[in-house]
C-alpha cells in the first residue's frame, strides 16, 4: 500500500462559542458566517477537498501528506479569526487511534456537532490484477474510517439532539466505472452506510448525508492521471483531457465546488436533507 496518512482536523467553529446552540434560531438560510458548531473533520493527502477557500470561522483545510506545519497552520488561522482551534493526526483506519483522538478534542473543545468524513484513498487496477489486498486498504480507509469516526461522535450528537454528518464519497459511490473494482466497491459501502445512518437517527435530531464529486482538480486526481499516462503510453495532457471529458461541462469539479455543498449540508437550512448522496459531477450522473 502506498504511502496514505489519514488525519483529523477539529476546530470550533463560531467566535467565543461556548454554548453549541446559541446562535442556532439566528441562522439565516445559507449563511454560515454565523454557524457556531463544532465541527470534526477528517482530511488526508489523498482527500478530496484540501485547501479551500471558504469562511475560515467555518472550515478549516489542510492536506498532512506533505507537511504536518499545514495541520497547525490551519488551526493557527482560524484561531487569528476569534475561533478556537485545534489540530489532531490520527490513522482513521485505527479504532483506538480514533477514540482516543476523540477524547483529546472533547477535553479541549467540547463534543463535536459536526463531522465531515473526508478521508480517502484511491488506485486503479484492471480487474484480473486487482489484489484483495488493495480491496482491503480502499476499504479499510474510504469505509471503516468513516465508521469509526462516526460510533465515535455520534453519542453526543445524539444526546444534544442535533448534529451533522456528512460523508465525502464519490461518483463511484453510485456508478461502476472501469478498473476501479476496489474503489468502486468502498465507495459503493460509504454510501450505504450514509444511508444506513440516516434511516436509523432520522427522528433523533442528525442528518446523515454524503457528496458524490466527478473527478476533482485535486493531487489525487493529477497523481491518477500520471498514474494512468504511464500504463496507457499516453501523455500525461492527452489524460488530462480525457479525465476532463468524463463531465459533460469539459471540466474538472472544483475542491470550492464540494466544500460549499458540504458546508450547506451542515447548516440549519439542510435539517430536511437527509440520506441522500449528492452528485457535484457537472450532469454526468443525475441521480
Amino acid at each position: 500500500m502506498d504511502a496514505v496518512l489519514p488525519g483529523g482536523g477539529f476546530l470550533r467553529c463560531g467566535a467565543e462559542a461556548i454554548e453549541p446552540f446559541q446562535d442556532r434560531d439566528r441562522l439565516e438560510p445559507h449563511s454560515f458566517e454565523n454557524l457556531d458548531h463544532l465541527c470534526l473533520r477528517q482530511s488526508a493527502g489523498d482527500s478530496t477537498c484540501p485547501e479551500v477557500d471558504v469562511p475560515p470561522r467555518v472550515f478549516g483545510e489542510f492536506d498532512v501528506k506533505e507537511d504536518i506545519g499545514q495541520v497547525q497552520a490551519a488551526a493557527d488561522g482560524c484561531t487569528e479569526t476569534g475561533a478556537r482551534a485545534m489540530h489532531a493526526v490520527c490513522d482513521v483506519t485505527d479504532a483506538g487511534q480514533v477514540a482516543h483522538t476523540y477524547r483529546e478534542i472533547v477535553q479541549t473543545l467540547g463534543p463535536p456537532d459536526i463531522l465531515v468524513n473526508n478521508a480517502g484513498w484511491a488506485r486503479s487496477a484492471p480487474f484480473l490484477k486487482e489484489t484483495i489486498q488493495s480491496v482491503d486498504d480502499h476499504i479499510q480507509v474510504n469505509l471503516h474510517g468513516a465508521f469509526h469516526a462516526a460510533q465515535a461522535a455520534l453519542p453526543a450528537m445524539l444526546e444534544k439532539r442535533w448534529g451533522r454528518i456528512v460523508v465525502v464519497a464519490s461518483v463511484a459511490g453510485k456508478v461502476g466505472t472501469p478498473y476501479t473494482a476496489a474503489y468502486t466497491a468502498s465507495k459503493h459501502a460509504a454510501v450505504g452506510l450514509t444511508r444506513a445512518l440516516a434511516s436509523e437517527f432520522a427522528e433523533k435530531g442528525v442528518t446523515v448525508n454524503a457528496v458524490c464529486p466527478g473527478y476533482t482538480d485535486t493531487e489525487l486526481t493529477r497523481e491518477n492521471i500520471r498514474r494512468a499516462a504511464e500504463k496507457t503510453g499516453k501523455s500525461v495532457a492527452e489524460m488530462h483531457e480525457r479525465f476532463k471529458s468524463f463531465s459533460p461541462q469539459g471540466r474538472f469539479t472544483t475542491p470550492e465546488e464540494v466544500a460549499h455543498v458540504v458546508l450547506f449540508l451542515c447548516s440549519e437550512a439542510a435539517g430536511n436533507i437527509n440520506g441522500q448522496a449528492i452528485t457535484i459531477d457537472g450532469g454526468g450522473v443525475q441521480w
